[in-house]
C-alpha cells in the first residue's frame, strides 16, 4: 500500500490523469494489452505441472513435480523488478523458444543494464 500511495502522489505531482475504468488495484493477476502478465520463463519451468493436465495421461504427482512446483513457488515470491519505459531510448526485444514454450522479454537499457518492461511466455500445443 505505500508504493500504491507513492505512485499515486508521483501521479498528482506531474499532472497524470488516470481512468478509473482502466486501473486495477490489488490483484494478483492481470492483463496488460491484451496478455497475461507473467514470470520469465514460466512455460517452460511449468511443463511438468502442464503435462498433468492432459487428456489421458495419468495423474502422477512425483518428485520432478515438487520440485517443479517448489521452482514455481520461489519465482512467484522473488521480487520482480519492472520499469517504466523511455520513448526516447531503443528497445531491446530478447527472445526464446523450445518445442514446447516461447518467451519474451521486452526492455531497454538503464545505466548500462537490462530492464525489463514486460515478459511474457506461452506453451505451446503439441499439433
Amino acid at each position: 500500500m505505500d508504493n500504491l500511495e507513492n505512485v499515486l502522489k508521483r501521479c498528482e505531482e506531474i499532472n497524470l490523469v488516470l481512468n478509473r475504468e482502466k486501473c486495477h488495484f490489488m490483484v494478483k493477476k492481470g492483463l496488460v494489452l491484451g496478455h497475461r502478465i507473467s514470470r520469465k520463463d514460466f512455460a517452460y519451468i511449468s511443463k511438468p505441472l502442464n503435462q498433468l493436465l492432459q487428456k489421458e495421461i495419468p495423474f502422477i504427482f512425483d518428485q520432478n513435480c515438487v520440485k517443479t512446483f517448489e521452482v514455481i513457488k520461489e519465482k512467484l515470491l522473488s521480487a520482480l523488478i519492472i520499469i517504466t519505459l523511455n520513448w526516447s531510448k531503443p528497445f531491446i526485444v530478447m527472445s526464446d523458444a523450445s518445442d514446447y514454450a516461447i518467451g519474451i522479454a521486452l526492455g531497454q537499457k538503464r545505466n548500462n543494464i537490462f530492464g525489463a518492461i514486460h515478459y511474457a511466455s506461452k506453451t505451446l500445443n503439441p499439433t
